[in-house]
């Protein structure tokens, strides 16, 4: 099927901010590719639940696999193609709405940080940061029901024994890069290689 199953941990390339990628020595290459075949027992829910470290509940046999307790993972996203279903899009819009919210939220926190610290401004922060956490706690949920969604939908889909259901690549990224970078770097990666081509990516970024 077209759905793209990445799971990062890559190229060795830096980010120098407001140019272009470029080339760098300053870290090891890595990249592992693999496809989850049914006839293996391995099942996209249950890889999509530990990479994202979250519990998911597979449709087709019943099983619960809980991975909420799974140290490690720093970020996880779903991107998806323009072509995809309109249930997807929907979820889709729900959590970029939350982003835009939490987002707004981080640059009240940070002007409040340069402002002085009164009394009012440190119960402003407070308010936000709570806000923050609430909106983050929703946005999780949303993507959670996404993900089960649409590794089900894969299940589904993919009837035969010998079905390949997903692609996993795990590759590395480049430690001196921030997180932020970090995220920068795999959302063009997935884009050019992946969305554009209409493929779904579900990536992760463990530590």
């Amino acid at each position: 099927g077209a759905f793209t199953h990445l799971f990062t941990k890559v190229p060795a390339r830096s980010y120098r901010s407001g140019e272009r990628w470029e080339e760098s020595d300053v870290a090891i290459m890595h990249l592992d590719c693999s496809t989850l075949a049914r006839s293996s027992g391995r099942s996209s829910v249950a890889s999509a639940a530990y990479r994202a470290g979250q519990k998911l509940i597979n449709e087709l046999d019943g099983r619960t696999h809980d991975y909420n307790k799974k140290g490690g993972v720093e970020y996880s996203e779903i991107e998806i193609p323009k072509n995809a279903p309109a249930w997807m899009k929907e979820l889709d819009k729900k959590i970029r709405e939350l982003d835009l919210q939490i987002k707004e939220s981080q640059t009240k926190i940070n002007d409040l940080d340069k402002a002085e610290p009164t009394e009012k401004n440190q119960r402003d922060r407070a308010e936000e940061l709570q806000k923050i956490e609430q909106l983050q706690s929703e946005r999780n949920e949303i993507q959670r029901d996404l993900r089960e969604k649409i590794w089900n939908e894969v299940e589904r889909v993919e009837k035969g024994p010998k079905a390949r259901t997903a692609r996993e690549i795990e590759v590395a990224l480049p430690r001196e890069l921030t997180r932020e970078q970090q995220k920068e770097l795999m959302k063009a990666y997935v884009k050019e290689n992946f969305t554009d081509r209409g493929m779904i990516a579900d990536w992760a970024i463990h530590d």
